[in-house]
């Protein structure tokens, strides 16, 4: 059921009020005192404004106008009028302009039924048409009533079935855009197949301003009501097209070839009809339907081919674009199915397009992917597949090395297969063996190998490299001085990786020697961790002052080596010496009074620790000159 919306009035609704008009209103529900009511209802939300008195003066219009604006089927005034008879006044009206002022008059004589009543303008093709009604669907409306030359554009819908009434209707001038228009209005019904015959006064029509038609009398079949002028000569011309072998007929005469025809007809309004027609012969049309299935093929003949066909026909009654018939001539191929083989290499395992998961080599299983040919047919697909084991790569070094050396990387060998190298210092490789020459510690870290036998077959394996850096070599150097073999050479050797040997060529291990004359010394310096580092020191002859001099080493290591396992005081032309050492607590640990004589690190029978001892020298030269003299030696085990 459709929604409707009811505008029930039960009080007096007045929208300008004057005393003197109590007495006329005293009845009314609704008085309209220059005031327009504008309705909007649709299809879906039908709107009423119902009036509750049954008195022909529910709706009461003062000199000052007004009107109900309805404009649509759907927007009603409905008045509850029970058994009450009397002249009822719709007053309805387009708009908000008060000269568009049409208002409708249902006189009931008889009937004991409500009245419900709306209305509304169309254009000048008499749309839109109203829907449904009382009488029947009305979506189908032909005719001459219902066309642009004697209909006027308005509809009233009129719902009032069991009553008698007589009907007068009002319209706008601007609405009668018919053929004829000052000719004789007049009403007309459609019964639900076909219009009624037209009743009513003939009233000349209108143009401009408001006509009227009415009242038209004794009335008992109502919804829907249009107004038309009956008779006018019309014109009609006809553009028609039959196909071969038939024919149409206009009036009394039946034409079968083209042509152009002139017939006057009389329409059933009793007017005269001039109709013009134009007559086109359409042919027959041939086509082919080239067609390809698989296996079988059901055609439009209802016939099912298993094989090709090129013969076969079929008339399709009005199938051709003319709308004549269409012979049609089938040309089909038949298809099979094709057969094909799938090649796959997989890693470990592969899952094929039959959803199996295969871990072994395999070229038997088959598919069928219904529809997959290129022909549309079924295509038998057989799989050839070749599983690869999964590499297993093992990433190794020479590390630890030292700087300078020869890195040398090696990954498991694995047949067919390809490696990545990639590393610090932005190092790649696609050896299976890399070397990188020269290392510096840039190019300690993790290198990482990835081993691919295709397919997504892969391993990786990560190897650490710690690339160890030489050791840093200084010296202090004191040159020999008038040829008595005071030379000496201090190394200070640095690295992350203490404790150092060394290796003179001279024989000694010491971190120093002394006691050198003139000439080249080798030494070898190496670390905990094997690095070394080689180099060369000169010691000269110092000639200059030679005469008379006397001198003490500052370092000496007593540890049997035959290097520098004593101490002792060098010197020329000296006459007279004496020489003191004393430990930290000023203890005199060592003390002699001729010249090349030395301490070998004993204190009362006890070799010495390693560290500082302080010494006091006193010595006399041959030519009377005398010198004191103190300092540092340091014991080195």
């Amino acid at each position: 059921m459709k929604p409707v919306k009811n505008f029930l009035i039960p009080l007096i609704l007045i929208v300008s009020y004057q005393l003197s008009n109590n007495l006329s209103a005293q009845n009314s529900l609704i008085i309209l005192n220059g005031a327009n009511i504008v309705m909007d209802g649709s299809q879906s939300s039908q709107t009423y404004i119902v009036v509750g008195e049954a008195n022909p003066s529910g709706i009461t219009r003062l000199p000052q106008g007004g009107h109900i604006h309805s404009e649509n089927q759907y927007n009603y005034v409905k008045w509850l009028s029970g058994i009450a008879t009397g002249s009822y006044t719709f007053p309805f009206g387009v708009g908000v302009n008060a000269t568009d002022y049409i208002p409708f008059v249902f006189n009931k004589t008889a009937g004991n039924n409500n009245i419900s009543v709306s209305t509304w303008s169309t254009d000048q093709q008499n749309l839109p048409h109203p829907a449904a009604t009382n009488v029947a669907a009305v979506g189908n409306m032909t005719g001459i009533t219902d066309s642009v030359l004697y209909a006027l554009d308005r509809f009233w819908d009129i719902q009032a079935s069991g009553n008698t009434a007589d009907l007068t209707f009002s319209y706008l001038g601007v609405e009668n855009t018919t053929s004829a228009p000052n000719g004789a209005i007049q009403a007309q019904h459609w019964n639900g197949t076909s219009w009624d015959a037209p009743v009513g006064p003939g009233i000349a029509g209108v143009t401009t301003g408001v006509g009227s038609l009415g009242p038209i009398l004794g009335q008992n079949t109502f919804s829907p009501w249009t107004l038309i002028v009956p008779c006018a000569v019309d014109s009609v011309s006809q553009n028609l097209f039959i196909c071969q072998g038939e024919s149409i007929s206009v009036g009394t005469n039946t034409y079968s070839n083209a042509g152009v025809y002139v017939d006057n007809l009389i329409n059933i309004l009793g007017c005269d009809s001039v109709v013009t027609t134009h007559l086109t012969i359409s042919p027959t049309s041939n086509g082919t339907d080239v067609q390809s299935a698989c296996y079988s093929y059901t055609w439009i003949d209802g016939v099912t081919y298993t094989a090709n066909n090129t013969t076969a026909t079929h008339t399709i009654i009005g199938g051709s674009a003319n709308g004549c018939d269409s012979i049609v001539t089938l040309d089909l191929t038949i298809n099979i199915e094709v057969t094909g083989t799938d090649t796959q290499t997989a890693c470990d395992s592969y899952t094929w397009i039959d959803g199996i998961t295969y871990s072994s080599d395999n070229n038997t299983a088959t598919h069928t992917i219904t529809g997959g040919a290129a022909n549309g047919c079924d295509s038998i697909v057989t799989l050839d597949l070749t599983i690869v084991s999964p590499p297993n790569v093992t990433a190794t070094s020479n590390s630890p090395i030292c700087q300078g050396g020869i890195l040398s990387l090696n990954a498991t060998t694995i047949n067919s297969a390809s490696y990545v190298w990639t590393g610090p210092n932005n190092f790649t490789s696609q050896s299976q063996n890399p070397t990188i020459n020269n290392t510096s510690t840039a190019n300690s870290g993790t290198y990482e190998v990835i081993t691919s036998l295709g397919n997504n077959c892969n391993d990786t394996s990560q190897v650490n490299v710690n690339i160890n850096p030489t050791p840093v070599l200084s010296a202090t150097i004191i040159q020999d001085s008038c040829e008595t073999y005071t030379g000496q050479i201090v190394l200070n050797p640095s690295s992350p990786n203490p404790p150092f040997t060394y290796s003179w060529n001279n024989g000694s291990t010491d971190s120093f020697i002394s006691e050198l004359s003139e000439g080249t010394y080798d030494v070898t310096v190496s670390d905990a961790v094997s690095c070394s580092v080689t180099k060369s020191f000169e010691i000269y002859n110092n000639t200059d002052g030679c005469e008379c001099f006397i001198y003490v080493a500052n370092a000496f290591s007593p540890n049997s080596d035959g290097n520098n396992d004593f101490i002792p005081v060098r010197g020329f032309c000296i006459t007279n010496v004496s020489f003191k050492i004393f430990n930290h607590w000023g203890n005199l640990v060592f003390e002699t009074n001729m010249l090349n004589d030395g301490w070998d690190g004993y204190y009362k029978g006890n070799l010495q620790n390693s560290g500082v001892y302080a010494y006091i020298l006193e010595a006399t030269f041959e030519n009377g000159k005398t010198i004191v003299e103190s300092g540092d030696i340091n014991l080195i085990r």
